[in-house]
């Protein structure tokens, strides 16, 4: 009985233990999300075309193609072109907003149909 005991107390602990260390690693992906589903990511690097149930920390790349669904983003440096996505802060602009909202955005909404909290306008260069 004791034996079973000292094996509960000690080793299972440890088995949650390297679990836990695995969840924690970051996820990263370098290229094109095509047609994924249901994933989540720390940094993406590439453009998000057709996916669904998508949420990523920090998205350098486009969100485009007109069946993406639900695509969560909390920092992205890009262009939205078509699909439905929220964006928490993005450092680019809008070319079709039906279905995009945007918290913060740097740059400009060209289509005017997106929902924006606040809005910085770049100075525009030639």
């Amino acid at each position: 009985m004791g034996r079973k005991i000292f094996i509960i107390i000690f080793i299972i602990p440890i088995l949650f233990c390297n679990k836990e260390s695995k969840s924690q690693e970051s996820k990263i992906h370098i290229g094109n999300l095509i047609a994924q589903k249901n994933l989540n990511f720390d940094y993406v690097e590439g453009d998000i075309i057709d996916c669904k149930n998508i949420s990523i920390r920090y998205l350098k790349g486009d969100i485009r193609g007109e069946k993406n669904q639900n695509i969560i983003v909390d920092v992205m440096r890009g262009n939205v072109q078509s699909g439905n996505a929220k964006i928490n802060i993005l450092e680019g602009n809008i070319i079709n907003g039906k279905s995009v909202s945007v918290r913060l955005l740097i740059g400009i909404d060209f289509s005017n149909q997106a929902i924006i909290n606040q809005q910085i306008k770049p100075k525009i260069e030639f």
